[in-house]
């Protein structure tokens, strides 16, 4: 049995091993970061993309922010390649993006998908993920939307990141 691959995804403004990401490691969890610092999203999709192919097993994709966009479209590729990921963590993600191949128009997804989201967000703001979370629901797709008391980082929850990470993993 192989160990499932956490491939991070970071948001625009940060780097790879920010506080997401040392609180996965520090927790235990094996986690892989492509840096897509200075990338557009074609970029960053093309490596999170080759990192998740090289796995010998399945993989969960956790996604901040730009890197929210990023997770999303690298597991609708994944599963339209039969290698779909256990699971997608959201985090505040910028799902409204009008950029290519986002285009404001995100996919639904087969894979579960969770979308953590602060209701004080004021770079991305959560109606985007509750908008998402109401045209998956619709369109028959699972979605779990989790609102919370925090800002745009979600540092308040970053224990509860990891948590839902090491969950997921294990399913």
């Amino acid at each position: 049995m192989f160990e499932t691959k956490i491939i991070f995804c970071h948001g625009l403004e940060s780097g790879p091993h920010g506080s997401k990401y040392q609180a996965m490691t520090a927790a235990g969890l094996t986690v892989v970061a492509p840096d897509g610092q200075g990338k557009n999203l074609s970029e960053r999709l093309f490596d999170v993309l080759t990192e998740a192919r090289t796995s010998m097993g399945p993989c969960v994709l956790v996604g901040s922010s730009y890197g929210g966009a990023v997770a999303l479209l690298a597991a609708r590729s994944l599963e339209r390649e039969r290698r779909a990921p256990k699971a997608v963590l959201l985090c505040a993600p910028a799902l409204h993006l009008d950029e290519l191949p986002l285009n404001a128009d995100p996919p639904f997804l087969a894979a579960p998908v969770i979308l953590l989201h602060g209701r004080g967000d004021d770079v991305v703001p959560c109606r985007v993920s509750e908008e998402y979370a109401r045209r998956a629901e619709v369109a028959g797709h699972q979605v779990e939307l989790q609102l919370v008391a925090d800002d745009h980082r979600l540092s308040l929850n970053t224990r509860h990141i990891v948590t839902t990470v090491r969950r997921l993993a294990q399913r």
